[in-house]
């Protein structure tokens, strides 16, 4: 590390950016959780941990909705089967593995706690009278969040190790039954036959077992007129399989490549379950997360104690009274019942400012509550024709479709059946022996197959994720590799993307003045406020040891802030300037008052935030001919500002946009050659437009499924670093895919001249494969 480098986080190994971020710290929330961990004795955790982790976003710590595991325990009670799997976010290494069981051992009526750090899931068993909730709430305190496990997405993963550990069985039974010919054994040779038979056996097992995963592939992307890597693959299979069953029975042991064809089974299958592996891991590594749309509570009427049912968000029908729990959004536009309510639009249009909602005002969908209290809203619309239903379901694959690699396989394709065919018809004519024809033919289809890049191009992939995940980029779809060439400009959101979710204290120091005592009343105000005034102090509060939050009647006031009357009859207040106390905020600045019975004790600023070396890394784009642009729902002026900060065109952004403005501006300006980078379900739309997306958020459960790639931590270098990784895995298959045009010339010159035998071809094919995977190793080092 070089003297101008910044220092490093404790407890997440983060570059520590800020001045006013605690010493040794990031951010309070990576204070906060290292405290806690070595308060409980469990400081191991640091000397187990393998690499850098995300950063503790504040909404980790606040408060989390468990309520469908306590739904799952109490069906496993009644089942009388005491025991749950769920899966894990936040889980990144062995460390992790270790801390989660010592804290769910401390549990109690937690009998049980294993972690299968490869399946990201972990096993609970319980004794009756345990609170599971209770149990997942402390691990969600240090950073890692239980979910819901339906065991989808483990299927593809769990049939591709499935099928390489049977044929990695196959392929070594085929070789072994295949050494007694290359050894000499003829064929009139006792027990010569059975060995012949059972390399057939395995051989066709193999082909069975993993060459039908490559083939169905094939041929389902034929079906649909795309050209796949897995063809070449495929046809490479087929043909030696043929080949080899041909020579069998027609006696002709030149062309049985029945270990050839066990072997590069299993090795396109290492190659392909690498590459799976490398982005499943990715995925299991996230902070955690959560959905962002849970059943809800219906009731008769508006007035009723308690719910009808719970309905999935789907089967809202308009005219069905509903409830929107405190930090959930609305998901049907709806009409407010009862009482005047403060939300927040931000998913919506990107405006950062509360609005005050009065009782029997429409509600869009997509609104969040940012009161403690449930709300409750008259449906107005059926789920079909809720605006979250489109941004939520926008965003999917895209029409992008890497051509240059359909084009490579055109030629390749051509130019390989081309010289099959003119090797079979000239050495046929010329020699009349066709037999002998057909095997030089056969070898040309086999040896040219592309298993060095079938190889290299995982490996590659799986060296490169480790390189953007210590930069704090996440991999979430492997076609970030070739959509990330095409791009030519980046788009911005504004809130939450180029600035930080929660706005920064301007006068932190009016925190130490405090008293204790008012401190903990503070504390209390804003523990569980979505306001992002609240998140903000919140987070800044973690920085001070004070004794725990003063109880007492807590109450949301919509437009006006949190009022909390203690033991003592004392009133405290945060909100609006001018609501208790008497004097106004300073014009132009965004501020909150805390107040004790009306007198203000602190008037705190708040302003927006820019990612750390947001400008560096803009100027670095511009520099390498990528336009830049930022299109936000918030403020013009506000956009503005941030242009000039930023060092942007005053015509680079645009303001006041609704998400359908997003995308109707990205599909005019070459969406298939933009990246957008947005936080919230008003990027979603605007995310279908582009070819490329990324989010810098995923504690939110909105762009997660949507997001090609993620941004962590709190500065925005991991972007930089995006396109130079990009850049330099192409430089190294470029490279492979030279030396595999060399490679294939060699095999398939000695395949025309006919010296090509199974023997050397299954010598040839590992050999180049070894050598490939060591120069990519060597080469993707200096990623």
């Amino acid at each position: 590390m070089s003297a101008s480098d910044p220092a490093t986080c404790r407890h997440c190994g983060s570059a520590i950016l800020s001045r006013l971020a605690p010493a040794g710290f990031c951010c309070a929330g990576c204070e906060q959780v290292h405290g806690l961990i070595v308060g409980c004795g469990l400081g191991r955790y640091y000397e187990l941990r393998a690499e850098a982790i995300a950063p503790i976003n504040e909404t980790i710590l606040g408060a989390r909705d468990f309520d469908w595991l306590q739904e799952a325990q109490a069906a496993a009670d009644a089942a009388g089967r005491r025991s749950l799997r769920v899966a894990l976010r936040g889980l990144a290494c062995v460390g992790c593995v270790w801390l989660i069981e010592k804290l769910l051992a401390e549990s109690p009526g937690v009998l049980a706690a294993r972690v299968n750090a490869h399946r990201g899931t972990l096993r609970l068993e319980w004794r009756a009278g345990a609170d599971l909730a209770a149990a997942a709430a402390r691990l969600a305190g240090f950073g890692y969040l239980m979910v819901p496990d339906d065991g989808e997405e483990h299927r593809e993963e769990d049939g591709l190790t499935t099928r390489l550990g049977l044929c990695a069985a196959f392929a070594m039974n085929a070789m072994l039954n295949s050494v007694p010919a290359y050894l000499g054994m003829k064929a009139d040779e006792e027990f010569a036959g059975l060995f012949r038979l059972l390399a057939v056996f395995f051989a066709t097992l193999s082909m069975l077992v993993g060459g039908s995963y490559f083939a169905t592939r094939a041929w389902a992307a034929l079906r649909r007129g795309k050209l796949h890597m897995d063809l070449p693959i495929a046809l490479g299979l087929v043909s030696a399989y043929l080949a080899a069953f041909a020579g069998w029975a027609l006696g002709l042991p030149s062309l049985e490549y029945w270990d050839f064809v066990s072997l590069f089974t299993f090795l396109m299958l290492v190659g392909r379950w690498t590459q799976e592996r490398a982005i499943e891991q990715n995925r299991r590594r996230l902070p955690a997360s959560t959905p962002a749309l849970r059943p809800v509570d219906v009731f008769e009427r508006a007035d009723s104690p308690a719910p009808l049912r719970r309905i999935p968000v789907e089967a809202l029908r308009a005219g069905q009274i509903y409830a929107v729990p405190g930090g959930q959004v609305a998901p049907v536009c709806g009409r407010l019942l009862g009482t005047d309510a403060e939300l927040s639009l931000a998913w919506i249009n990107g405006e950062s400012e509360p609005v005050v909602y009065p009782a029997g005002r429409l509600v869009p969908s997509g609104a969040l509550n940012l009161g403690a209290a449930p709300l409750r809203l008259e449906a107005t619309e059926a789920w079909h024709d809720a605006m979250l239903r489109r941004l939520n379901e926008a965003g999917g694959d895209g029409a992008f479709v890497p051509r240059q690699l359909e084009r490579i396989l055109s030629l390749y394709l051509g130019v390989v059946l081309t010289l099959a065919a003119l090797a079979f018809g000239l050495r046929g004519t010329l020699t009349g022996d066709w037999p002998q024809a057909l095997q030089t033919a056969i070898s040309i289809l086999i040896v040219s197959c592309p298993c060095a890049i079938g190889l290299a191009f995982p490996l590659a992939t799986e060296l490169a994720v480790g390189a953007l995940r210590r930069a704090g980029v996440y991999v979430r779809d492997h076609r970030v590799w070739e959509r990330a060439l095409r791009v030519r400009q980046v788009v911005f959101d504004k809130t939450g993307t180029l600035t930080l979710e929660s706005p920064r204290l301007g006068d932190p120091e009016q925190l130490a003045a405090l008293p204790a005592e008012a401190r903990r009343a503070l504390f209390a105000l804003v523990d569980a406020n979505l306001h992002p005034f609240g998140r903000s102090l919140r987070e800044a509060l973690a920085q001070h040891e004070d004794p725990p939050p003063r109880r007492g009647d807590l109450r949301n006031v919509p437009g006006a802030g949190v009022m909390l009357t203690d033991a003592q009859g004392v009133t405290w207040t945060i909100g609006r300037p001018g609501w208790q106390g008497s004097l106004p905020a300073p014009a132009g600045m965004s501020a909150a008052e805390f107040c004790r019975d009306g007198v203000r004790l602190a008037l705190f600023l708040f302003a927006e935030q820019p990612r750390a070396y947001a400008r560096e890394v803009i100027d670095a784009l511009r520099a390498d001919g990528i336009a830049v642009f930022i299109l936000s729902g918030d403020q013009q002026g506000k956009v503005t500002s941030l242009l000039g900060q930023l060092g942007l065109a005053a015509d680079s952004g645009l303001g006041g946009l609704s998400p359908e403005q997003k995308a109707d501006w990205i599909r005019r300006h070459d969406g298939a050659a933009t990246l957008m980078v947005g936080d919230g379900a008003n990027d979603a739309l605007a995310f279908s437009e582009a070819t490329l997306r990324g989010t810098p958020v995923v504690d939110l459960g909105l762009l997660e499924q949507k997001a090609d790639f993620y941004l962590l931590g709190r500065d925005l270098r991991g972007l930089g670093r995006l396109f130079a990784v990009v850049r330099h895995r192409r430089r190294v298959l470029t490279e492979v895919f030279v030396f595999t045009t060399l490679y294939n010339l060699v095999a398939i010159g000695l395949s025309a001249a006919g010296a090509m035998s199974p023997l050397l071809a299954t010598v040839m094919m590992p050999t180049s494969a070894i050598l490939t995977l060591l120069h990519v190793t060597w080469r993707m080092r200096k990623a």
